[in-house]
């Protein structure tokens, strides 16, 4: 089980079904992760409905946490290069470095701004070490 973070007014209606936490403007909810064997495309999950938290006789608040302490230190930050083709918009160059921050699933990857601490040093890290990369390539490029 794991968090996933939602809009809280656009989903008013599907919120009534669903054991939640507001945060800000967003809503907390919890959901299963079906790992498969085989490498197919996509995800499948779960959201964990009051009807399967009443079967596990479990209360909203200890759900949440425990869905919150499952992703605790998957943050990944990713270039966003990796997810946007740059030559649909008629350029094949990187023109500047954005980065994405997610996580391992790359599925709901929004949920990580929940990490502070660890949000904070991932994305310094890996700033820092795709930067030391890309000066690495530029001056051996060069030489």
């Amino acid at each position: 089980m794991r968090a996933k973070l939602i809009n809280y007014e656009l989903n008013r209606e599907f919120l009534k079904e669903v054991p939640h936490r507001r945060f800000l403007d967003l809503a907390i909810v919890a959901y299963i992760a079906l790992e498969m064997e085989e490498k197919i495309e996509g995800n499948a999950t779960i959201t964990v409905k009051n009807n399967l938290q009443q079967t596990w006789k479990v209360d909203t608040e200890e759900m949440i946490d425990t869905a919150l302490e499952n992703i605790k230190g998957d943050v990944v930050v990713a270039d966003m290069s990796e997810y946007v083709d740059m030559s649909l918009f008629g350029n094949t160059k990187k023109l500047f470095d954005i980065y994405v921050i997610t996580n391992r699933l790359k599925l709901h990857g929004a949920v990580a701004m929940l990490q502070k601490d660890r949000l904070i040093a991932t994305s310094l890290l890996e700033v820092q070490k795709k930067q030391i990369q890309d000066t690495y390539e530029a001056v051996y490029m060069n030489v």
